[in-house]
């Protein structure tokens, strides 16, 4: 009887301790396993990405980090960038991002969390927007430059993510406005010009 329920409370242990082990990444993600420090492949000595499918793990002491590798949408509104006249003009945009290097996006995002990753995103893309809008004039903005000017940021942009494992497929301008104040002096110079040709 003593035998018997040794027996069975051993195998309980081993069937709890196979559960444990064991996890699934779903075709969309891509995973890697952290225990003290990332799992490396010996042959490559880079971190193992575990593919959709079944796996196993040492149960409770290592964590499993599964990650999205879909294309992600991050959306940034009302960015204030000053144009080659010295003028403002409000952009909303959209950029299309998915990660590219698991193991370079683990270690350079906080956690690798993807809030800190959007945020980190959000600033390269900023900051190239406003490197090349600021070298043209609201006319070239919203004439047809601005197609060329959008394959150009998605270009700088998408060179300057890869250092963060991440790579860029599109950046759109979705809307470019002028402040109040600059419109309403544009809209001046517009009339002003429009009465001298009278």
């Amino acid at each position: 009887m003593q035998k018997s329920m040794v027996a069975v409370s051993l195998l309980l242990v081993l069937i709890i301790g196979a559960v444990l082990s064991m996890f699934t990444v779903y075709e969309t993600e891509s995973a890697m396993v952290y225990m003290f420090k990332l799992q490396k492949d010996p042959e490559t000595n880079k971190a193992r990405i575990y593919e959709p499918g079944l796996h196993f793990r040492v149960p409770v002491i290592a964590n499993v980090l599964k990650y999205d590798m879909r294309e992600r949408l991050l959306d940034i509104k009302t960015s204030r960038i000053t144009t080659k006249e010295k003028k403002d003009v409000i952009v909303d945009f959209y950029i299309l991002w998915r990660i590219d290097d698991l193991e370079l996006f683990y270690n350079r995002t906080v956690l690798s969390s993807v809030g800190s990753a959007e945020e980190f995103l959000e600033q390269k893309v900023v900051s190239v927007m406003k490197a090349e809008i600021g070298q043209r004039d609201i006319s070239e903005l919203v004439s047809e430059e601005r197609l060329e000017l959008m394959d150009k940021l998605r270009v700088t942009a998408d060179i300057s993510a890869h250092e963060m494992g991440v790579s860029i497929a599109d950046v759109r301008i979705k809307r470019i406005d002028l402040p109040e104040n600059v419109s309403n002096s544009v809209f001046a110079r517009m009339r002003s010009e429009r009465n001298q040709d009278a």
